[in-house]
């Protein structure tokens, strides 16, 4: 423990001599007597710790615990408030040379602090109540006040009420950063992470009001708690304030015990205000992966008219374009295939045709066994609905003919398309889906099952849609079951 300590308070000596020396160098007289000031605070918490941890102390119940923490940490609370106060200042006079070591003794500080608040026996030894005297293990007060409650920003053109504020605050357990101008809390605001503003509102250049205004215009920084303290208490200066989004005001000069039940009353409604922004951010995300879940059951339109409270979906298509796939034969080729590997390939060529689907505006219905049932016309405009699907078709042959190659298996594809009226709706109760019902869809899957391999069978409705823009080959007539036979052609790929 002695050699840690030393070792950074050794730090803070350094390095604030080093900063006088580059103060008298650069001729910024301004910030010799607060680093000269930290430099001997600095000097005599080295001479406390080689009193208090010194060779004398030969065992733990020789080391004074009270006296070293009550003692480092009341130096350390005017030394990080003349740091902050250097810091303000370099910003102010544009010396922001100064802010790179500044920072340094400021995190040593930090680091001291949260080092002496640490300090303490093993679990073997005595160790002090909060009284000093050995006894039972306990936190002492020094130890509860030195945690740090809220980092606040206080903003006032008047170094001495900064200053004044600032020692109230740190009093209470605050860490304190200070801005002398609208600009300067801007420029912190920025940089810095703060758990509440505590704003002058007359300021010259740019006043409170616009600093407030400025702040709540930020959507990254409007839930910061924000209290403006003046010493105008007329009506209409508090409702401007609170209009703009102040959460409260402060009239100078102010009670120190009522600035605290302020304080803490709006960093509470800000704590409230993050809980209340991250469970919001929560329902978000869960609601982002429900309506990706639904989309994988439902349709896109089917999913917003839920969302909109349906219940009961059943819907007349009067023009529709229906897609039928079978994978020919994907069962005896790969039945000596380890059951993993099977599944696997399955959904990569699954997943393959509904990234196609998506990309071709096309409804992914669902699938069953080697089939894959798809559907142009629920959402896209009626014009489209058969050039798209027609695509997807093409575009399904060129993705099987990849997996062929990759996996040296006799993967085919055979599809079926017609255009015409069907009927859409969810079915089930507890485990629902969207499903498809009608001739036109009888006759897709009429023309899958009667088709080759390799090849997109198309109805000579779907044809006539297509036949300017697409490049077909006649086959032959299909017979149906108690209908007229059905001409069908062969969709090669595009005319162009």
């Amino acid at each position: 423990m002695r050699r840690e300590l030393g070792e950074t308070i050794t730090h803070i000596v350094d390095d604030t001599g080093l900063l006088q020396a580059q103060a008298e160098e650069v001729g910024q007289e301004t910030f010799l007597p607060d680093l000269q000031k930290i430099h001997s605070v600095a000097k005599h918490l080295l001479e406390l710790v080689h009193e208090l941890l010194g060779t004398a102390a030969s065992q733990w119940v020789d080391v004074d615990f009270p006296r070293l923490r009550f003692e480092i940490r009341t130096a350390l609370n005017h030394t990080v408030g003349y740091i902050e106060m250097l810091q303000e200042r370099a910003y102010d006079l544009d010396q922001r040379g100064f802010l790179p070591a500044l920072d340094k003794v400021h995190a040593a500080c930090r680091r001291l602090l949260a080092q002496v608040v640490a300090a303490a026996p093993p679990a073997s030894a005595d160790s002090f109540p909060t009284d000093g005297r050995p006894g039972k293990s306990g936190t002492t007060k020094v130890e509860e006040t030195a945690r740090i409650a809220g980092t606040l920003l206080v903003v006032d053109d008047n170094l001495q009420n900064r200053d004044l504020l600032g020692r109230q605050l740190r009093s209470l357990g605050y860490r304190v950063v200070h801005a002398g101008s609208g600009p300067s809390a801007m420029e912190r605001l920025r940089v810095e992470d703060f758990d509440l503003v505590l704003l002058d509102v007359v300021m010259p250049g740019m006043n409170g009001y616009e600093v407030l205004q400025w702040l709540k215009a930020d959507a990254r920084l409007r839930p910061i708690p924000v209290i403006m303290i003046s010493a105008m208490n007329d009506t209409e200066n508090v409702v401007r304030c609170l209009v703009i989004g102040a959460d409260d005001y402060v009239v100078k000069p102010f009670d120190p015990i009522l600035l605290k039940a302020r304080i803490s009353s709006s960093l509470e409604r800000g704590r409230w205000r993050k809980q209340e922004a991250t469970y919001l951010r929560q329902i978000e995300e869960e609601q982002a992966v429900s309506e990706r879940l639904m989309l994988n059951i439902f349709p896109k339109s089917v999913v917003e008219r839920l969302r909109q409270g349906e219940v009961t979906i059943a819907d007349h298509l009067p023009d529709v374009t229906v897609l039928f796939a079978d994978l020919v034969s994907f069962t005896p080729h790969t039945a000596s295939m380890p059951a993993v590997e099977m599944v696997r390939l399955c959904n990569d060529i699954c997943t393959a045709f509904d990234l196609l689907a998506e990309q071709r505006q096309v409804e992914k219905i669902r699938t069953f066994g080697n089939t894959y049932l798809a559907v142009g016309g629920l959402h896209s405009p009626p014009g489209d609905r058969a050039g798209a699907v027609a695509e997807f078709a093409l575009g399904m042959q060129r993705e099987m003919e990849y997996f062929r190659a990759a996996t040296q298996r006799p993967l085919h594809l055979r599809i079926g398309i017609h255009t015409g009226p069907a009927i859409g709706g969810i079915i089930g109760r507890h485990k629902f889906s969207y499903d498809l019902w009608g001739e036109t869809v009888s006759i897709a899957r009429l023309l899958e099952s009667r088709g080759e391999p390799d090849r997109i069978q198309v109805s000579s409705t779907t044809h006539a849609l297509l036949h300017e823009r697409y490049r077909f080959q006649e086959r032959r007539e299909v017979e149906t079951h108690g209908a007229a036979p059905l001409i069908t052609h062969d969709l090669l790929g595009n005319a162009g």
